[in-house]
């Protein structure tokens, strides 16, 4: 079995792992350099999880156009100035070449409406209620819920079967009663979700199928390209993106290592002017070229 990761440093007190996509990311405190110890301690887990999302992958079928509520959309050119989702026609008309944060708006719109029925009913079953809910476009999580009872959920759950949506929701909004994923909390989950362990599967595969959908809103077969340019740009969420997450992080840890007594993280602009911002970019320059190259976990 051979499983790509990456390792990233962050501010946190202990390792952790998390799957995005086909990789296995290795969270590290700052002060920790070798990843071989929780590898191995957590070696049965990795492969358990491999082996779901391998099967998740299998079983879900490639994704063409794109879904609605797990209902095939399909996606025409247009020279309007606002794209349209049609809801009974099951279409979707955009000009690529315009902004697409239209689209996503609207999406978003979409998906709002039906968290909210779903919350609705669920709030009597659990006799709770978020305080606040938030949508975003996240790569790894379907969904979150804060100590202060916010729930954040992935704008990607729009692609799903309602079934999907409905558990995700249900799950997070379980949280505001339960923190822990303990025994208390999965009982109550099979009470709704008998087949939770099955759905957990299908939404592994999800991730990396819906990744894909939302991509195709901006370069479907049906549509003509962007034009090319000659002007280089770097893929969106590889190395200088890495570079400039890592320089914050970094500053911050230098500033506060000087200034002990300072409870509140510095905000960008003290750590310009104080010149920690180019000190750091040095530190995560380094630090990134070397672990850039994916290892293999054998």
């Amino acid at each position: 079995m051979e499983i790509n990761y990456k390792i990233e440093h962050r501010n946190v007190k202990h390792p952790r792992l998390e799957f995005k996509r086909l990789t296995l990311h290795i969270i590290l405190p700052y002060d920790m350099r070798d990843a071989s110890e929780i590898l191995e301690k957590r070696k049965a887990w990795i492969q358990k999880k491999w082996s779901m999302i391998q099967e998740s992958v299998k079983n879900v079928s490639a994704p063409q156009g794109f879904m609605m509520f797990g209902q095939p959309f399909t996606m025409e050119k247009t020279n309007a100035q606002k794209p349209t989702i049609d809801i009974d026609q099951r279409k979707i008309r955009l000009d690529p070449r315009r902004d697409q944060k239209i689209i996503t708006n609207q999406l978003k719109s979409l998906l709002k409406q039906k968290i909210e029925a779903i919350i609705k009913e669920y709030s009597e079953k659990l006799g709770c209620q978020p305080a606040k809910i938030t949508i975003r476009q996240q790569k790894s999580k379907w969904g979150s819920c804060s100590n202060r009872k916010n729930l954040s959920l992935n704008l990607k759950l729009i692609c799903l079967p309602e079934r999907a949506i409905k558990y995700v929701i249900f799950h997070e909004m379980l949280h505001i009663k339960h923190k822990k994923h303990n025994r208390q909390f999965w009982e109550k989950i099979k009470e709704e979700f008998s087949e939770y362990e099955e759905m957990e599967k299908k939404l592994s595969g999800y991730h990396i199928h819906t990744e894909t959908l939302l991509q195709n809103l901006h370069k479907s077969p049906t549509i003509s390209p962007h034009p090319p340019t000659t002007k280089p740009t770097e893929p969106k969420g590889t190395f200088w993106p890495m570079v400039r997450q890592r320089m914050r992080q970094k500053a911050t840890q230098l500033y506060l290592q000087d200034h002990p007594e300072t409870k509140a993280e510095p905000s960008l602009k003290e750590l310009r002017k104080a010149g920690y911002l180019q000190k750091a970019k040095i530190i995560a320059l380094k630090e990134i070229k070397a672990e850039r190259d994916e290892l293999k976990l054998v």
